[in-house]
């Protein structure tokens, strides 16, 4: 069985030659098309696969952007506990400082009056009714300057107790209150220019136009070569794909298919009943 054997019946027929021609000289074209296709299918993908590495290399910018901003509220919050300690010490020094001068003072007194009390004990036992008189003199005078002491104390708000507190600065508050993302992820798209697809529909639908306008009356044949077949009535002729020639070959004891290559030598003859056609 000669495989193909279908599409030569027709073609040795004289009821679709025109048809047959017209889809032999579309070959070219399609083939055209489809590189064209595979040409845009390979752009898009590279433009795709350069657009994976632009959102990685993005997101690799965007890490290392929050990274620098975390270390600069850091190196910004590291600066201001610094200063405030600092305050913070400076301020606890002041107050200890006062109440520690006052303690002093206190100290002092209790000293004198400790003594007061040993001399007034002395006196007791040992004075003289002189000496007594001369030694009560200084305890009265030194119990004056320590009332006196105690009672500046009092009145210059010395005994107030010293109460440390400390507020959160209020923009600090409302940004930990507030500010619930640290940002926006956004998503833009936009034509890609960059992609120069192979385009050739204009082109394409100019020849479509053409042959849509086309008629076996407005062909013009121009003589390309002459071929010698051992054919007696040709009804039929094709070009194959190698430039090879199929005639048909109509003979008083029936047809014959001729195939004949480029150089016009009759390679081999089938004859027509031997061709098994199936229902098409």
């Amino acid at each position: 069985m000669y495989k193909g054997a279908w599409k030569l019946r027709w073609i040795g027929t004289s009821r679709r030659p025109n048809s047959w021609c017209k889809i032999i000289r579309s070959v070219p074209r399609y083939r055209t098309k489809l590189k064209d296709i595979m040409v845009n299918i390979s752009r898009i993908r590279e433009n795709r696969e350069s657009n994976i590495k632009t959102i990685k290399d993005k997101k690799k910018q965007i890490i290392e952007d929050v990274h620098r901003l975390k270390k600069e509220i850091n190196l910004h919050l590291d600066k201001l506990q610094e200063d405030f300690m600092k305050e913070l010490d400076k301020v606890e020094a002041g107050c200890c400082e006062k109440i520690e001068s006052t303690v002093s003072s206190l100290s002092d007194q209790e000293k004198e009056i400790v003594q007061c009390n040993a001399e007034i004990e002395n006196m007791k036992k040992y004075a003289s009714d002189l000496q007594a008189f001369v030694g009560m003199r200084d305890i009265q005078n030194t119990i004056t300057k320590n009332e006196n002491c105690i009672q500046s104390i009092v009145q210059n708000k010395n005994v107030e107790k010293v109460v440390l507190d400390f507020s959160i600065n209020a923009n600090i508050q409302d940004f930990i209150t507030n500010v619930k993302k640290l940002g926006s992820i956004m998503v833009e798209r936009c034509s890609s220019e960059t992609i120069e697809l192979v385009r050739k529909k204009d082109r394409q639908a100019q020849i479509l136009v053409t042959e849509e306008n086309q008629s076996v009356n407005n062909m013009q044949l121009n003589f390309k070569r002459k071929i010698k077949t051992s054919c007696v009535e040709t009804r039929g002729c094709c070009v194959t794909e190698k430039y090879g020639y199929l005639f048909t070959d109509s003979q008083y004891n029936g047809e014959n298919l001729v195939a004949v290559n480029s150089n016009g030598k009759t390679e081999y003859t089938i004859e027509y009943h031997v061709l098994i056609v199936p229902s098409i």
